[in-house]
């Protein structure tokens, strides 16, 4: 199952423009739902992981994956998931640009 969820508004991407795409897909492989998806330029300072990209309420079941729109211009990415139970797991320094999909067991 692949869902799309909470794109950023006003996202430029593709070659039409001249601009990267960063774009990525969260696949859950893992057998706990994940709760809360965040995602946080490398570049930006402290902890602030910003909004949770998943919809109020919605649990992302295993085998799911989320498509992720982060704003065009960056492609190095940490990407945190809090599963149901409230353990976080994080993919720090993600290339996004190069890859198409960050996997969470």
């Amino acid at each position: 199952m692949h869902l799309v969820l909470r794109p950023d508004a006003g996202r430029k991407d593709g070659p039409a423009n001249g601009q990267v795409n960063p774009s990525f897909n969260v696949i859950n492989r893992d057998t706990r739902p994940i709760a809360a998806i965040f995602v946080s330029p490398v570049v930006r300072q402290g902890r602030d992981w910003g909004p949770n990209r998943l919809a109020a309420g919605f649990a992302m079941e295993p085998v799911v994956s989320v498509h992720i729109y982060p704003p065009s211009g960056e492609c190095r990415y940490d990407v945190q998931v809090v599963y149901a139970g409230g353990q976080a797991a994080e993919r720090r320094g993600t290339d996004t640009c190069r890859v198409s999909f960050v996997n969470f067991h």
